[in-house]
């Protein structure tokens, strides 16, 4: 469950903003030549489409909190409703904006609404398929070489699993698989917002372990954010022709 809520928000940052770019292209390039600023243009966009994603997650985790309880066992409720609200908001809000970043990029160096269109599986497809959910991983420990770790103990093990002191001193060493899926995932927002939502208890590591994860996903949003600067100036040279100027 928390899983595909971070999927959802990561899907509808892209799905909201990956045919924007290119459809006002020819706008942009008007008011751009009547002095538009290329960092105030960006800046609106990120302020719209986050102020449209804050409203569209608010409404989404209403619905999740409020209707999933129904059919969820006694069991697992408590540990439903345990969590924090505006946590689990804000986190999904941080995952939305780095798919936001990802869809401003393809849009940006795509020629067509279609041609971004068709990218939109190409985007959200990773976030499910290195995941743990998507590989019937779930039953192992975050100890255990699963897909998602946390970044510190991929950090400190990246070769090998945690220690499990309940039942064994030695590390184990992960599979060649195993290693170059948790390399890969680590480009992925879904990775990072979804340990910050699970805060998992690895044996050696205090409680705070999402921390890592939190900044994980901040440098990944960053990293969106400059990558999609430096592409927008590089293309925006070459619209004017495109469009008659």
């Amino acid at each position: 469950m928390l899983f595909f809520t971070t999927v959802v928000a990561c899907w509808l940052g892209m799905n909201n903003s990956i045919r924007d770019l290119v459809q006002d292209r020819r706008g942009y390039i008007r008011d751009r030549l009547a002095g538009l600023a290329p960092a105030s243009y960006l800046l609106a966009k990120w302020l719209v489409y986050g102020l449209v994603g804050a409203v569209q997650l608010l409404l989404f985790l209403c619905l999740v909190r409020s209707l999933v309880p129904l059919v969820l066992p006694e069991s697992l409720k408590e540990d439903f409703f345990d969590r924090s609200f505006l946590g689990w908001w804000g986190t999904l809000w941080l995952v939305y904006l780095g798919g936001l970043g990802l869809a401003f990029i393809i849009s940006t160096l795509v020629a067509s609404e279609e041609a971004a269109v068709a990218w939109l599986p190409i985007l959200i497809l990773p976030q499910i398929l290195f995941s743990a959910m998507a590989t019937g991983c779930t039953p192992l420990k975050h100890s255990d070489p699963r897909l998602f770790r946390p970044i510190i103990v991929t950090i400190r093990h990246p070769w090998t699993a945690a220690e499990d002191q309940q039942n064994e001193q030695e590390s184990r060493q992960l599979s060649g698989m195993a290693v170059a899926v948790d390399a890969a995932s680590l480009f992925l927002v879904c990775r990072a917002g979804v340990l910050i939502l699970e805060s998992p208890q690895v044996s050696g590591y205090g409680r705070v372990l999402w921390l890592g994860d939190l900044c994980h996903l901040l440098i990944l949003n960053l990293g969106a954010v400059l990558t999609l600067w430096f592409v927008f100036r590089w293309r925006e040279s070459y619209w004017p022709a495109l469009v008659g100027y």
